[in-house]
């Protein structure tokens, strides 16, 4: 089996995130939270440009509150996200401070 066929313990996007498989690292997502924020902040570029009168056309309210709903879901997202790497590493740490002790 080739190095590149490991399953990946890390996620890397958001949805990989929350489909992690059972043996995934204690650890803070990084690339996933960076791949959210990167998505939040097109959306807000976008919503900022339907009131700063650079916009040819401005989106219908219904779109402008579905972009914010989304922005709010993926604040939801970057929340679950950093509680899992906080909880988590802090887990690995007390179980790690346990077995030195002993």
């Amino acid at each position: 089996m080739a190095a590149s066929a490991r399953p990946q313990l890390y996620p890397d996007t958001p949805e990989a995130f929350f489909c992690q498989p059972p043996n995934m690292e204690p650890d803070l997502p990084v690339d996933a939270i960076n791949c959210q924020l990167g998505r939040t902040a097109a959306t807000v570029a976008l919503l900022m440009c339907q009131f700063d009168g650079t916009c040819e056309s401005r989106l219908s309210d219904t779109h402008i509150v579905n972009a914010l709903w989304g922005v709010q879901a993926d604040l939801e997202r970057l929340y679950e996200m950093v509680k899992f790497g906080q909880q988590s590493t802090h887990a690995a740490l007390k179980a790690s401070e346990r077995r030195s002790a002993n």
